[in-house]
């Protein structure tokens, strides 16, 4: 129908694209060719910018139904993992999107925390709903333990090693 074939060609299927930035020379905006399906293109910018205004959609609709409340993206803390390997250029660029996105209002707003994708990991054991019987989480919480993070996936391979310097995981 008429209608399937405009939805159709509102949307590109990219995947792998947040790698891109790491590969890009200093402020360029790679354009996606090789990484989207049906030979579109779309630039890097456009890319994390409407996966960011998916995402927050997403969340706020979740949060609305499951608090049957107004809530709007400023009273959120967005946590947004980000590959180890990306520099401060990098981190900002990303800011920039998710102010693009109506995340934030300000660029450097403390309601957006970038985390790096092995840190993310350690904080997901911690905050899960089966913590208690999480073998990460009561590694998190108990004094002088070390272990390591292995997260493989998206182009790659992050290992960061931690040892745990409290008791308390946030001091």
């Amino acid at each position: 129908s008429c209608m399937e074939q405009i939805e159709r060609e509102n949307v590109c299927f990219a995947s792998h694209f947040k790698m891109e930035l790491y590969r890009a020379d200093a402020g360029m905006d790679p354009i996606l060719s090789k990484t989207s399906t049906g030979g579109f293109q779309i630039s890097l910018t456009v890319a994390i910018t409407k996966t960011l205004e998916i995402m927050k959609t997403s969340a706020i609709s979740h949060l609305r139904r499951s608090f049957d409340a107004n809530i709007s993206p400023s009273s959120i803390l967005w946590v947004v993992t980000v590959p180890a390997i990306w520099d401060e250029k990098m981190t900002h660029f990303m800011r920039g999107r998710a102010y693009d996105a109506k995340i934030i209002s300000e660029i450097d707003s403390g309601n957006l925390v970038l985390c790096l994708e092995p840190e993310g990991v350690c904080f997901a054991a911690l905050f899960s709903e089966v913590a208690e019987s999480c073998i990460l989480s009561k590694m998190l919480l108990t004094k002088k333990n070390k272990f390591i993070v292995l997260d493989a996936g998206g182009g790659t391979v992050d290992l960061a090693a931690y040892e745990v310097a409290s008791n308390n995981p946030f001091k």
